[in-house]
């Protein structure tokens, strides 16, 4: 199999969830396979059955990249007129990553360059990304190493992950097709060992 290989930039990005109550959403430090599909789905879909559009990703390393900031701001009581108590949210400023795209037919789609509404809070401003095609890069034989991306454990095999060695556990929100609800799903995130291609492991760790 092969991956399109895309840079993705952005000014500011939110990725994660609130947790009912807490006054602080924090911000995950990758682009999570629910986050990137969903918003390739938004933007070209949707697509129907596995072999749909699927992507996941994983922020850069670099100098002056990906810097964590944070905003208050108070969501306003439609019914009372008046704000609620203020909330903190984290997000990340000056965004570098990479998406990795497995070719599919659902993946002809998709153009050289284009722009898409990314992760959450979008209605104060956040998420608007470029993404820009790098290359496509053949997965090559699958090695053992470290998962350097969140992956639904029902979709790894649609990125080639042949075998999982010792998992970090999480959960991604997976939508319903057709509804605005959707359910949390068990997903293997960055760190997991696993034998897998070679785009979706953490440069020089076995």
């Amino acid at each position: 199999m092969d991956f399109r290989v895309y840079e993705l930039k952005a000014q500011a990005v939110h990725f994660g969830e609130r947790a009912k109550g807490n006054l602080f959403k924090p911000c995950l430090r990758t682009i999570p396979y629910s986050a990137i599909t969903g918003a390739l789905n938004r933007r070209f879909g949707p697509f129907s059955g596995r072999d749909g559009l699927k992507a996941a990703g994983y922020l850069v390393k670099a100098i002056g990249k990906n810097r964590a900031a944070l905003m208050a701001y108070s969501p306003r009581d439609r019914v009372a007129g008046a704000s609620k108590i203020p909330l903190q949210v984290e997000f990340l400023a000056d965004v570098l990553g990479t998406v990795l795209v497995p070719e599919n037919d659902a993946a002809i789609c998709l153009p050289n360059e284009f722009a898409i509404a990314l992760g959450g809070m979008r209605s104060r401003g956040f998420g608007e990304a470029q993404l820009r095609l790098v290359e496509r890069r053949a997965a090559g034989n699958p090695r053992r190493g470290a998962l350097r991306l969140r992956l639904p454990e029902q979709e790894a095999s649609a990125f080639g992950l042949r075998k999982v060695l010792a998992a970090t556990y999480g959960y991604l929100f997976a939508p319903t097709p057709g509804t605005q609800t959707g359910v949390y799903v068990r997903s293997l995130f960055e760190g997991s060992r696993v034998v897998a291609p070679e785009p979706l492991l953490e440069a020089g760790r076995e």
